[in-house]
């Protein structure tokens, strides 16, 4: 690749409050430890009260918002887990997408803040079924300039294959959980307000 920037291809770790971020003005976060039906880890919930501006993204032929006044984001950080979830909810609670990301590390900061290193390849899909995995060129230009070795290359192609299956299929784990989650982070305080 023609001007290769090394720092490019590092492994990016993402912290559940997302801190920093600054397409978002306002915003709610949530936290709750997650021990049950067998699933062990953390549950977030980013409510974005105001944006400075939309994220669109093109999502199976169609225009989407995934980050806009009134979005939510649910995500999961699992014990043992090679992925992290994310669903993305409209302003009326109807879930836009699953946006799954394969990771190669989990853990939990000194302040009790879930995160995960970003393994590049993500798979996103819709409630209606349509899936696709992405960023595999990224996954490959990490691999060919050192960021990852091909141990890893490899477990994250067959993550990403697995998890579009499960969501192809309906079968993936987090479906029959999704809605009841974010209406249980909900009733709580949420952990930080404003912006960060």
């Amino acid at each position: 690749m023609d001007g290769f920037d090394s720092k490019l291809f590092h492994q990016k770790r993402v912290y559940a409050h997302r801190p920093g971020w600054p397409r978002i003005l306002a915003r709610r976060f949530y936290l709750s430890r997650l021990e049950d039906n067998g699933l062990s880890g953390y549950c977030s919930l980013m409510c974005m009260d105001a944006v400075r501006e939309p994220l669109r993204r093109r999502i199976n032929g169609q225009e989407t918002v995934l980050v806009a006044d009134g979005y939510a984001w649910l995500q999961y950080y699992l014990s043992d887990c090679d992925f992290s979830a994310v669903a993305t909810f409209n302003p009326d609670g109807r879930r836009v997408q699953w946006y799954l990301d394969v990771i190669s590390e989990m853990g939990v900061s000194a302040t009790g803040c879930p995160w995960y290193d970003d393994l590049y390849l993500d798979v996103v899909g819709t409630p209606d079924g349509w899936v696709e995995i992405i960023d595999g060129e990224d996954l490959d230009a990490a691999l060919d300039h050192g960021a990852i070795n091909q141990q890893l290359h490899h477990q994250a192609w067959l993550t990403a294959r697995r998890l579009a299956g499960e969501l192809e299929s309906g079968g993936f784990i987090l479906n029959s959980r999704v809605e009841q989650d974010r209406k249980k982070l909900l009733e709580r305080p949420p952990l930080l307000t404003g912006n960060w």
